[in-house]
């Protein structure tokens, strides 16, 4: 009895958060390459159940984390690190500004620059076998 109880939990479970999440990137990935796990949170109808207000660290976190006063200061400097040099971060960043209401930041105005590590060499693949 308790095996069936168990069971049937974990099934009902099991349904409720397929039902209420989905992969975030396409899957499978081929074999030799990085695949993303994440999942985002749905609505009944299947659709992003996104938040009003963005969840991560605001303003004052950063301002708190680096001991930054309130105006901040022309030789602090905050580096992001992004895996895959993401092409679209300073539009993100300018999108987290304006949320926020803090002045852009971008490349035009001198605050923003991007850099990027030079080509590695490549990683080894490995076999089927795992060699």
């Amino acid at each position: 009895m308790f095996l069936r109880v168990v069971t049937v939990t974990f099934l009902l479970c099991g349904a409720a958060m397929a039902a209420g999440s989905k992969p975030v990137c396409p899957g499978p990935a081929a074999f030799g390459t990085a695949r993303c796990h994440s999942h985002v949170v749905t609505d009944n109808n299947g659709n992003p159940n996104a938040a009003a207000t963005p969840s991560g660290y605001g303003p004052i976190q950063f301002r708190t984390g680096y001991s930054l006063t309130a105006t901040g200061s022309s030789t602090t400097t905050i580096g992001i690190v992004d895996a895959y040099n993401d092409p679209n971060i300073e539009s993100d960043l300018g999108v987290y500004s304006t949320h926020f209401g803090l002045p852009r930041c971008t490349t035009a105005n001198g605050c923003f620059k991007k850099v990027t590590r030079p080509e590695a060499p490549a990683i080894p693949r490995r076999t089927p076998a795992g060699r």
